[in-house]
């Protein structure tokens, strides 16, 4: 799909662009005119207007996900974007941090929402350990180019009893299987990796973590380009 070839592993089935277009042009994706353009309107702030009330209400669902069983407040958010979700967060009384890889979102999240933001690739940011209680990555795994590293690296940020929110498109959604190739997540220019509930625990459980589980009632993404969202996620 777009010129590449996306495949699965033989061994153990995990779906990844294959070949993989060059890194340049895959970030390049992340530029000012997609922020302002497609990223902000997508998430009702165009034009940088946002009403954060409401980003509180959208997501409530996810923090609460969080909330059950963190040790405690210090929350990291990897590939935070434009920090709606951090400032959710922050207003609920977490102590949060954000490492975001797009100029101009890390200078949104930083200047207009006033967050501890670190610019930076994930793959590259240096985490101290137990440094924090929780962790999220909301729509971002399936971008990173080693995810294994940066999972590796988060699980030894976390203190024991840390816990981690991810959330990723399923690669088994029944939008996919009756889309095929017209489903708008195939998009081996932007998303690397597919992941399915089985090689996602898989990779989590091989890079540190434990009781991993899968929750789908928690919808808050919205309908988006595909259909059935509920099961997309």
């Amino acid at each position: 799909k777009s010129g590449y070839g996306i495949g699965a592993c033989a061994g153990c089935g995990l779906v990844f662009a294959n070949p993989r277009a060059p890194e340049a042009k895959i970030l390049a994706r992340y530029s000012r005119d997609y922020f302002w353009n497609e990223y902000l309107p997508s998430l009702g702030a165009a034009e940088g207007k946002y009403d954060l009330a409401q980003f509180d209400l959208r997501h409530a669902p996810l923090l609460g996900l969080m909330s059950e069983r963190a040790p405690g407040k210090r929350l990291l958010e990897v590939g935070c974007g434009a920090g709606f979700f951090l400032k959710t967060a922050e207003r609920a009384g977490w102590q949060v941090e954000g490492i975001e890889l797009s100029d101009e979102a890390a200078r949104f999240a930083s200047e207009r929402l006033q967050l501890p933001i670190r610019r930076e690739r994930a793959e590259d940011a240096p985490i101290a350990a137990g440094s924090f209680d929780a962790a999220a990555m909301f729509d971002v795994i399936e971008h990173l180019f080693d995810p294994r590293s940066v999972l590796t690296a988060i699980a030894r940020a976390l203190v024991p009893g840390g816990r981690m929110v991810i959330s990723t498109p399923n690669y088994e959604s029944a939008s996919r299987h009756l889309l095929g190739v017209d489903w708008a997540v195939l998009s081996p220019l932007e998303h690397v990796y597919y992941f399915t509930e089985t090689s996602l625990r898989r990779l989590l459980e091989v890079t540190g973590f434990s009781d991993v589980q899968f929750v789908r009632q928690h919808v808050t993404w919205g309908p988006q380009e595909t259909i059935n969202f509920r099961y997309t996620h």
